[in-house]
C-alpha cells in the first residue's frame, strides 16, 4: 500500500500557527514531549516517519474537529466594480484576473453583481456594439448574500447553492469575498477525515 505523502516540517509549523497551538499543546495532543517538537520545528532532529504521522494526525484532528467560519475561508482581497463602470471594463478585469463573477460596489455598499453569465447573455440580446457603451448598472444582477466573520461554513455553503459568491462584513464593512472554489478545499479535508475515521479498524475494549 503506498504511503500518503507528509507535510514538510514548515508546513506543520504554519499549520500549528494557524490553529493557534503552542508546541506544549501540540505535544500533548501528538503524545510526544514538547522539546521533541520544538527539536522538529527547529530542524534539529530528523523524525522518525511514525512520529512525524502522530503529529500530522493530532493536527488533522485539531483542525477537522474545529468549527469553521466565514473568516476562516474568505479572501481578503475584494476585486469590485462601481456602477458606472462599463461593462467592457468589468469584462476585462474578469478576464486579467481569471475570475468568474464581481460584486458591484459604491462607497463600500453592496448595490449588485456582474458575471460572465450575465455579460454573455447580453451579447446574445443585442451583440457587442450596444454592450460596449453600456455602463454595469445597466446590467448587473442581484447583489451577493451578505454574511458576518463568524458565520458558520453551513450558511455559507447553504447560500452559495443559490448564488456564485458570498460577502463577508467586518464591521459593517465588506471585508471579504467567498466563492465555491474558497470553501471546496476545506470540504475535502473534512470528508477525507471522515473516511480515515471510517477506515479505522474497530477496537474492543472488553476482555
Amino acid at each position: 500500500m503506498a504511503l500518503l505523502s507528509l507535510p514538510s516540517i514548515e508546513e506543520i509549523r504554519k499549520l500549528r500557527r494557524k490553529l493557534g497551538l503552542t508546541q506544549a499543546e501540540l505535544a500533548k495532543l501528538a503524545q510526544v514531549s514538547q522539546s521533541l517538537v520544538s527539536q522538529i520545528e527547529s530542524g534539529e532532529v530528523d523524525p522518525r516517519l511514525s512520529t512525524l504521522r502522530r503529529i500530522v494526525d493530532a493536527l488533522n484532528r485539531e483542525e477537522t474537529g474545529r468549527e469553521v467560519f466565514a473568516e476562516d475561508l474568505l479572501v481578503r482581497d475584494v476585486v469590485s466594480v462601481s456602477p458606472d463602470d462599463l461593462v467592457t471594463t468589468a469584462a476585462s478585469i474578469m478576464w486579467a484576473k481569471k475570475i468568474s463573477q464581481l460584486p458591484v460596489l459604491e462607497d463600500g455598499k453592496n448595490l449588485g453583481s456582474i458575471s460572465e453569465k450575465t455579460i454573455t447573455a447580453e451579447i446574445a440580446k443585442g451583440g457587442t456594439k450596444d454592450l460596449a457603451r453600456r455602463t454595469v448598472r445597466e446590467v448587473m444582477s442581484e447583489p451577493f448574500p451578505m454574511v458576518g466573520m463568524r458565520s458558520r461554513m453551513e450558511v455559507v455553503l447553504s447560500l452559495l447553492q443559490e448564488s456564485p459568491a458570498v460577502l463577508v462584513l467586518d464591521g459593517g464593512k465588506v471585508s471579504g469575498i467567498i466563492t465555491k472554489a474558497d470553501v471546496l478545499p476545506r470540504v475535502r479535508s473534512v470528508l477525507a477525515q471522515g473516511e480515515e475515521v471510517q477506515a479505522r479498524p474497530a477496537t474492543n475494549s472488553s476482555k
